[in-house]
């Protein structure tokens, strides 16, 4: 990346340690706003034994994940993929009958409401509430203004 992402952190750096090897990348999402990609996540492999073993995978923001990955999944009308990533079928179903290829044109906010508990709203009248579930994020809210 040529520049930091302002609300992104940068996670993970390539390295071997033993066995081990960690693997940072990033991704270009329908939450960027810009020419660099926001969401990056770093993958841990064990090389000890005949095969490769996926051992972790850490995200730069796990918040925003599900609004990333249910908006990819809804430009496509992928009902089962988009679920996947929201707390119900409802919330689903009116991402992908919305299907916005790309919401947060100017800025994206994100908002703590409680813990584990946030509202992301974009300039272009998108709004999500993601929270965690079991110890991951959800979209359990999706409206238009």
């Amino acid at each position: 990346m040529d520049d930091k992402v302002p609300g992104f952190s940068e996670i993970g750096e390539l390295k071997t340690k033993g066995p081990l090897i960690t693997l940072p990348y990033c991704w270009f999402s329908p939450i960027d706003t810009w020419d660099n990609p926001s969401m990056c996540a770093v993958d841990s492999y064990d090389l000890s034994g005949d095969t490769v073993e996926f051992r972790t995978r850490t995200y730069n923001r796990p918040d925003l994940l599900p609004v990333a990955k249910a908006l990819e999944y809804a430009e496509h009308r992928d009902y089962p993929a988009v679920l996947a990533y929201c707390a119900s079928p409802a919330v689903a179903r009116a991402l992908v009958r919305t299907a916005p290829s790309s919401v947060f044109e100017v800025e994206l906010k994100t908002k703590r409401i409680a813990s584990g508990l946030e509202s992301v709203t974009s300039d272009g009248g998108f709004t999500f509430v993601v929270a965690k579930h079991n110890g991951r994020w959800l979209v359990t809210r999706f409206s238009t203004n």
